[in-house]
């Protein structure tokens, strides 16, 4: 405890999320104090507050985190509380320093250019901010992602989501299956893609039952990142119409429907849309 109120950290690290606790667990192997600061009351609550049927698009393998291995009685795709409650589990587990209820104060962040050196101030259980209140728009109520939790309080109620992508596509499912009539908005084409098809091909000989051990395929991944972009881009111009082929049934389904779809950027796919725009696309 003396620790975490004092931790005299060598590194700060703004957000507790899975990128913040790995970057810090790695740090912590290398015997480098670090500080994670967290808006969340709770460790894992970036998860765990989203709505309750929302899971992971990807096997639990691409969400393992360093020296702790997943229990074998997971799920292969977590339930995001799950994952919430994993990531508080871990950060105790592997002893890391963290604040919530913190955040960063901009206005009192400095830079100190002769010292090279940064004045950092961390408010602790801080105030939250005051809400913005809208009046002039005439809905039962208007309700961003992150706020959805459950469509059972839509029931019988008419439903307009606002985008196609991966938040969009799971609440507009569960809305339905609440008894909601909903209509979803689509701004652009969206590349669609099934975990039974496209994520299995994907990880075919690296991360599936019977596979090699996840070190070993993390190296063989962490190879592949270092290619060129041009490279790797070539590569998923061949996947995803392989792809798109064994999920003809669902893209033939959805453009009937009057659904557009999409191969993605220069048809490489999700991950470029994932790494230029964060988005346009969702996993069935």
């Amino acid at each position: 405890q003396p620790e975490i109120d004092n931790p005299d950290p060598s590194v700060l690290i703004v957000g507790a999320g899975h990128n913040g606790i790995d970057t810090a667990v790695r740090l912590k192997a290398y015997g480098i104090k670090t500080l994670l600061v967290d808006r969340n009351a709770r460790l894992g609550d970036n998860w765990r507050s989203r709505y309750a049927s929302l899971t992971l698009h990807d096997t639990l393998w691409g969400a393992q985190q360093p020296y702790l291995p997943f229990p074998g009685i997971f799920p292969r795709y977590l339930y995001a509380g799950m994952l919430g409650d994993w990531l508080e589990l871990y950060v105790r587990a592997v002893a890391l320093n963290v604040w919530t209820c913190s955040y960063v104060n901009p206005s009192s962040t400095k830079h100190d250019e002769l010292m090279k050196t940064w004045s950092v101030t961390v408010m602790r259980n801080g105030s939250t901010p005051h809400p913005f209140k809208v009046t002039q728009i005439v809905m039962k109520s208007i309700v961003h992602a992150f706020q959805h939790k459950s469509g059972a309080e839509y029931k019988g109620n008419k439903a307009l989501v606002v985008g196609t992508g991966s938040s969009g596509h799971d609440i507009a499912f569960d809305l339905y299956n609440n008894g909601a009539e909903v209509v979803l908005l689509q701004r652009s084409a969206t590349f669609i893609m099934s975990l039974a098809n496209g994520i299995e091909y994907l990880n075919k000989g690296l991360f599936q039952d019977n596979g090699p051990p996840i070190d070993w395929a993390d190296e063989v991944v962490e190879v592949v990142e270092t290619l060129p972009k041009a490279v790797v881009k070539a590569n998923m111009k061949h996947i995803i119409p392989v792809i798109a082929e064994m999920d003809k049934d669902i893209i033939d389904g959805l453009e009937k429907a009057g659904f557009r779809t999409t191969f993605g950027s220069d048809g490489a796919g999700h991950v470029f849309l994932s790494a230029e725009r964060n988005g346009g696309y969702y996993f069935d």
